[in-house]
């Protein structure tokens, strides 16, 4: 019987990270509250300032949003091997409870993680003679094991606790990327199968995207009537210009941020 996780789950590293989320918001919009102040205080175009700040608490948002996505992942994955060689991937998130979020939504999921791995949940589970059968996913083949900056992305083929079986994707961090877990998927995997080394493709057209967006933005600003720096009909078609690339780039971020 063995259990892997990240340490810093269960040592409070879910309640930091909602901490975190949660000032990171606070400031952002506090910054763009106060930036038609900063405009005036300093004596440049509120417009321009305002439209600045806003792309930046935009991008920042996505950053957070992002990013807390896969910390929180990362720490709420746990594997699981029984003594009859089982092996069960468990994500604490997946629970009825915390498909609604709320102000303590990181805490309630906190004293679960906790009580699941130092409160002996699963260790008691994996001791019975069913062990997690039907109660979480195992991983019966591993199709592919990818290697990214700082990762692995492993493709499984699962039996879900209802019977069925489907394919799951999990992105293993540093900590969980032990030599006894990755003997453990390996041994899962067909004998022709190889781990990958896979570059990052979409980094081109997500810089090359914000490039332009950026670019836009700048240009946008300039044929503001309230700068009038540039002809002003331009304004609104630049506009609509930067709308498209932010939804490009919002859908590339999350299709790379997917495939990772």
């Amino acid at each position: 019987m063995k259990i892997w996780y990240d340490p810093k789950g269960v040592q409070g590293g879910v309640t930091r990270l909602g901490i975190g989320l949660l000032a990171g918001i606070f400031l952002l919009f506090g910054g763009l509250c106060l930036s038609p102040l900063l405009a005036i205080a300093c004596g440049l175009p509120i417009a321009a300032v305002a439209t600045a700040a806003f792309l930046i608490v935009t991008a920042g948002l996505l950053g957070l949003a992002f990013g807390a996505a896969r910390r929180l992942a990362d720490l709420c994955l746990i594997f699981c091997l029984d003594d009859a060689g089982r092996l069960f991937a468990v994500n604490a998130r997946e629970d009825m409870q915390f498909r609604r979020a709320d102000l303590f939504w990181f805490v309630r999921l906190q004293r679960r993680l906790r009580n699941m791995v130092a409160g002996g949940v699963l260790a008691a589970h994996l001791q019975e003679p069913k062990s997690l059968t039907g109660l979480e996913p195992e991983i019966l083949e591993v199709e592919s094991i990818r290697e990214t900056p700082g990762r692995l992305t492993v493709t499984c083929r699962v039996k879900m606790p209802n019977g069925g079986t489907t394919r799951r994707f999990y992105s293993l961090g540093k900590a969980l990327c032990a030599p006894d877990l990755l003997r453990q998927l390996e041994q899962r995997q067909p004998a022709d199968c190889r781990l990958e080394s896979r570059g990052d493709p979409l980094l081109a057209w997500v810089i090359a995207c914000a490039t332009l967006l950026a670019g836009d933005a700048v240009v946008c600003v300039l044929c503001h009537p309230a700068v009038g720096r540039l002809p002003s009909d331009y304004y609104f078609p630049l506009l609509g210009l930067a709308f498209v690339l932010f939804c490009a780039l919002v859908a590339l971020i999350c299709v790379r941020h997917r495939n990772r």
